[in-house]
């Protein structure tokens, strides 16, 4: 997670002390909304697999999520990275496991998606061995968020 001084594009000093004490999903959203808000439109978000499929790691799939917003970015594409809320969300889904749990797909992303600030996906090859890619994706064509393969 950065310090604050290797601050990520459209964060500030609170979004990183909130993403630090979030104990909650929903708390890791506010923050992914805020940073959102801050975002010049249209705003992109990559997919594909991170902790299921791909490259059969979770290491190695990061590396390629990392690489492919790079690349995009380098397009002059703006695009929301996830990967700040990886540690996080990897924190949560532990206690929250233990506590009965809930699930990072309907309470993290899905109000990002509902937000309408996601205008389009960009899905990474191999996305297709992913369970949450797949979820993406079937969100993507219920909202009518533009859908790119690369």
């Amino acid at each position: 997670m950065p310090n604050s001084l290797e601050l990520p594009r459209y964060w500030t000093p609170f979004d990183i002390f909130d993403l630090r004490r979030a104990r909650s999903f929903e708390s890791l959203f506010k923050v992914a909304h805020s940073v959102l808000l801050r975002m010049p439109q249209p705003v992109s978000m990559v997919c594909g697999p991170i902790t299921s499929g791909g490259r059969g790691g979770r290491v190695e799939n990061i590396k390629i999520f990392k690489k492919t917003i790079d690349e995009l970015s380098a397009k002059n594409i703006e695009v929301f990275s996830q990967m700040p809320f990886e540690r996080p969300i990897w924190k949560i889904q532990r206690i929250s496991y233990c506590e009965g749990g809930y699930n990072v797909l309907d309470s993290f992303y899905l109000p990002i998606f509902e937000s309408g600030l996601i205008k389009a996906f960009y899905f990474i090859r191999g996305w297709e061995s992913s369970f949450g890619a797949k979820w993406e994706h079937g969100q993507a064509k219920r909202l009518k968020i533009k859908i790119v393969y690369l």
